[in-house]
Parts: C-alpha cells; structure tokens; sequence
C-alpha cells in the first residue's frame, strides 16, 4: 500500500521513468540515450486522462518539430537565423493549433536536428532522433498510466473500508444500544466514495484490464449505499424493535455480541422495522470483508 502511494508522486515516477529509459537506450543500443529520456523529465499531468492526452500531443509535437528541422537543415543546417526563424514558426503551429503543451519537446528536436547533425543525413538523424523521443514518451506514459491507475484505485479502497467500518459501528450502536445515528458524516463518506468511483472510471473506461475492478467496487459501493439508506428509514423510525429470528440471525454474523435487544410488540412498527432491518443487513453482508 505505501509503495502504491509512493507511486502518486511525480518525482518518483520521473525517476522510474528516466531508468527504465535509460534501460531500454542500453539494451537497443540506442546512440543519444538522451532524447530517449528527455520525455520523462518534461512536465507530467497528475490526471491519467491528460497524461494520456499529453503523451498523444507530445509524439504529434515532436513529429512538427521534426518535419521543420529536416526542411530548414536541407537548406542549411546550424544556420542561427533559421534555427530562430523554426522555433518560431514551431511555437506559433503549437499554440494554432492548441497544443502549446508540445511547443517545448518540438523545439528541442528541431534544434537538436539543426545543430546535431555529424557525418549523418539530415533524414537519417532526424528519423533516429524522433524514434528516440517516441519510445521515451511511450515508457513514460506506460509508468504514468500504471502509476496513477493504481494510486486511484488505492485511495477508493482505502475510503470504502473507512465507510464499511463506520457504518458497522453506526448499524451495531442503533441495533444494540438503540442510539439515535448522526449520519451527517456517514453522507459525506458516502459522496466521497461516489466521487471516487467517478474519477476512477473516467480514468481506466480505455482500459478493459481495470473494468472488472471498477465492477467489483461500483457493487461494494451500491450495497453500502442501500445499508446507508436503511440505517436513515430505520433511525426516523421512533420505537426501536427487536429483530425477527432471521435479522437476529444475520445479525449474530456480522456481530460477534450477545443478544440483548429491546423487546417490542409485534406490531405494524416492528414489522415495517425489520423490513428495512433485513435490506440492511443483506447489503453489509453482501460487502466482502
């Protein structure tokens, strides 16, 4: 669990990222490791979706700056004037057409193009140095996206169990102690959960791998919600009565305590009480603990 947090911190993923790019120029043999990792040390979105985004932008960006640099190295490459003139023309392409993002990574292979160039075509060089930005924003936005995926997934598991235990100790203090619930807090848990569940989704719908997870914790949600929404019909109701055989039943399953309950009629209210008492139950029980 805390390695998953560590994984939520920028500096950390750069570092895993720079490595593995540093790893990869070795074991391909890669002759400018250098534009390999370049992408890593760039700034990174906190935001899967937009670090996906990014990454598209910046391969698009760096194709720009590419096709640039080989136009104007063909006419005369490490000439200062054209070099300025190809970055402002990078710039200006970047910002028309929204990607202002891409600008920077553009004008580092531009002019790496225009002022690299050794006994290499200008195609050959720029080709090479554009294959080498694209692994590296490739290995970047696989650790970024496996990083962030699990970070998100993490804090809605760490929140859902935080409202499990709650509302069992909500659940346990009206059955048993006939408390009147304050469910302020639990609403608030309840909602952030759901906005949770919604970051999460928005996040890995690309993502089949992670669908069944979204599944399996959007059920857990619902169930706790409908646990939630008993627990406030049972809390309005003014007499607390005693369980019927099979909510006691269920009851001595989720709670290792002895019976003592309030002894009530067997009345309209009693009836309408387990009702809502047995909805309840069934949905905590139907949470994996």
């Amino acid at each position: 669990m805390v390695i998953i947090v560590w994984l939520g911190n920028k500096a950390l993923r750069s570092g895993i990222s720079v490595c593995l790019c540093m790893i990869v120029s070795k074991l391909l043999k890669l002759k400018y490791p250098f534009f390999v990792a370049l992408p890593a040390v760039m700034p990174i979105s906190s935001n899967l979706e937009d670090t996906i985004k990014s990454s598209g932008n910046r391969m698009i960006g760096s194709s720009i700056g590419a096709v640039i640099g080989i136009l104007l190295a063909l006419i005369r490459p490490t000439n200062a004037l054209l070099t300025g003139i190809g970055v402002i023309i990078i710039i200006y392409t970047c910002k028309f057409i929204n990607w202002e993002n891409s600008a920077a990574i553009a004008c580092l292979i531009f002019i790496s193009i225009m002022v690299g160039i050794k006994g290499e075509t200008v195609w050959l060089y720029s080709l090479n140095r554009l294959l080498d930005t694209f692994i590296g924003i490739a290995i970047t936005a696989t650790v970024n996206n496996l990083a962030l995926s699990l970070t998100t997934y993490s804090t809605v598991i760490k929140n859902t169990r935080i409202l499990y235990n709650d509302l069992l100790k909500a659940v346990k203090s009206k059955i048993f102690f006939h408390v009147e619930i304050k469910t302020d807090s639990l609403y608030k848990q309840i909602n952030n959960v759901q906005g949770l569940l919604t970051i999460y989704k928005d996040q890995i719908h690309f993502k089949k791998i992670w669908r069944t997870k979204l599944q399996e914790m959007t059920s857990i949600y619902e169930n706790l919600k409908r646990a939630y929404d008993e627990l406030n019909i049972i809390n309005s109701i003014g007499n607390t009565c005693s369980p019927n055989a099979k909510n006691a039943e269920m009851i001595n399953k989720i709670f290792p305590l002895k019976n003592h309950y309030k002894k009530c009629e067997n009345s309209e209210i009693s009836i309408i009480y387990n009702y809502h008492l047995e909805r309840l139950l069934k949905s905590i029980m139907n949470v994996p603990r």
